[in-house]
């Protein structure tokens, strides 16, 4: 009987879902946005501009991601 940890690791299943670094920068814009409701009121703006940055940032690394993909032949 083969052990399924072994034969998952062998396989290169494409339905697993996979850490994408774009996303987690996106994700993360919203850690400023939870922050300004427990910081005082004079944090606001900046907060605002950390977390549209963040989003701007992931928003380009996904732009990026799927245009290099679109250049790799055969979808490697």
């Amino acid at each position: 009987m083969t052990n399924p940890i072994d034969a998952a690791e062998g396989s290169n299943d494409s339905s697993m879902p996979q850490y994408e670094p774009w996303l987690g920068v996106a994700a993360s814009s919203f850690i400023p946005l939870v922050a300004m409701f427990l910081l005082p009121h004079a944090f606001t703006l900046p907060l605002i501009a950390v977390a549209v940055l963040l989003l701007a940032a992931g928003m380009y690394m996904l732009f990026r991601h799927e245009r290099g993909a679109k250049q790799r032949p055969n979808g490697m």
